[in-house]
């Protein structure tokens, strides 16, 4: 376990994956005052580039059907193209997947995928797609993902997988 006071990572070296739980600090470098409420569902952000894919299927193959936390992948798609993403991890994954085109409140023991040309927001149980405001070239949707993760979910985890 490595721990520099905002950050703490675990490696998993059966998956060979890295989960870091983010705590974000306050203005003066320290604890928030009041964080937000402890959320009902363990989020687990996993962030993999389009190349990802092998490691996103053995990581979620790996993994039993009620881990009991709901994991949200995110991808760097091609906005112009459909994505087989849910259907390829569903192909390895113990729990259902889902592509998220709509403001879908979060279960535990899902994965919810983003989809093509749009970026993920969390606020409290619910996970949104909405579109863009970078232009293309210029977006970032695992960071954003992983900022609204550790804004939202201040116990959530991130994982990137290479």
């Amino acid at each position: 376990m490595v721990r520099d006071g905002t950050f703490s990572a675990v490696t998993d070296g059966s998956v060979g994956t890295t989960m870091a739980r983010a705590r974000r600090p306050g203005r003066n470098g320290g604890s928030r005052e009041s964080p937000p409420p402890d959320p009902a569902v363990t989020v687990v952000g996993v962030g993999a580039s389009a190349g990802g894919v092998n490691a996103l299927q053995a990581f979620f193959e790996a993994l039993p059907a009620d881990p009991g936390a709901a994991f949200v992948v995110i991808v760097h798609l091609d906005p112009q193209a459909r994505s087989e993403l849910p259907v390829i991890l569903a192909g390895r994954a113990k729990m259902p997947v889902k592509q998220v085109t709509e403001t879908t409140k979060l279960t535990p023991n899902c994965i919810y995928v983003i989809p093509p040309d749009r970026q993920l927001r969390i606020s409290d149980e619910e996970i949104s797609a909405e579109p863009f405001q970078e232009p293309r070239g210029q977006r970032a949707p695992i960071d954003l993902f992983f900022r609204s993760l550790a804004d939202q979910h201040r116990d959530g985890f991130a994982v990137i997988l290479t």
